[in-house]
């Protein structure tokens, strides 16, 4: 019994990440023009001397936060050090959802053609699952916690 709980948390919130990274996070539309952008590709672009790049935040914030989760999960021997991993992972997800909204918050017009379009910019529900992300983590964390009070009661029973 020891262990299955927190497993099956871990793993949903795995589940729960990559579904959002597939998803639609941000739908842009103007006159004409439409864009629909996954949860992976909400990007900052960065302009040098060497050319346009683009970072992919959201799919490394959120690419961490499922290999923490993993990581988490085969640490099932080391409860103390498993806590924390959980606990780092959070952050990560936090970070990936404050960036999204950023970006939905700051998008509002494109130049397209040297003309301005004004744009209508939806944030779409799929978002909340990072929030169900964090839940399922800290869920972890408690039934973790829970393990380990367990075990130390067995251990002074002795």
């Amino acid at each position: 019994m020891i262990q299955r709980l927190q497993t099956v948390f871990l793993f949903l919130s795995i589940v729960v990440i990559g579904a959002y990274l597939m998803l639609p996070a941000i739908v842009t539309t103007g006159a004409d023009f439409n864009q629909v952008s996954q949860g992976y590709a909400v990007k900052e672009r960065m302009t040098t001397s060497f050319g346009v790049y683009f970072f992919y935040f959201n799919a490394i914030l959120l690419g961490t936060a499922m290999g923490l989760s993993l990581t988490s999960i085969l640490l099932y021997k080391w409860r103390k050090v498993q806590q924390v991993v959980v606990l780092l992972a959070i952050p990560f997800v936090v970070s990936a959802f404050a960036f999204t909204v950023y970006k939905w918050q700051t998008i509002s017009s494109l130049y397209v053609n040297q003309r301005l379009i004004i744009l209508d910019i939806y944030f779409t529900p799929w978002n909340f699952l990072l929030v169900l992300a964090i839940l399922l983590q800290i869920l972890a964390f408690m039934y973790i916690r829970k393990d380990e009070a367990l075990i130390k009661s067995l251990d002074r029973l002795r």
